[in-house]
């Protein structure tokens, strides 16, 4: 089973992308910081990482670097409503994704970075 992490600190919109990606098969879960990101990545390795890159407690771009550096096999989808952001974090994520999210844009998201089911 593919299993995906998500980190946003919108409780709605972590729940909404966890349904839309358990009702395609996915085994996901949730957190709402960089910090439990981090923690998460080191008890267990998921396929894909949805990742808001603003975050309260870290810079998203800097957490993006780290987790491509600790878990090469894992794929990043970037998440941000602010384009400059997702230009940035374009170069070194599998797949950037526009907020609010579309369950048609998700689904490229995951055709791109490689994990769809």
């Amino acid at each position: 089973m593919i299993s995906a992490l998500i980190v946003d600190d919108q409780e709605a919109v972590a729940r909404t992308l966890m349904s839309y990606l358990e009702m395609e098969g996915y085994h996901a879960w949730a957190v709402e910081n960089g910090a439990a990101a981090l923690a998460s990545l080191k008890k267990s390795t998921p396929s894909v990482v949805f990742l808001d890159l603003m975050l309260p407690d870290m810079d998203g771009i800097a957490l993006l670097s780290k987790i491509k550096n600790n878990n090469s096999a894992t794929k990043v989808i970037a998440m941000s409503g602010d384009e400059a952001l997702l230009e940035r974090a374009s170069s070194c994520s599998d797949a950037v994704l526009a907020k609010p999210l579309k369950s048609v844009e998700i689904k490229k998201a995951l055709e791109k970075a490689a994990v769809i089911i």
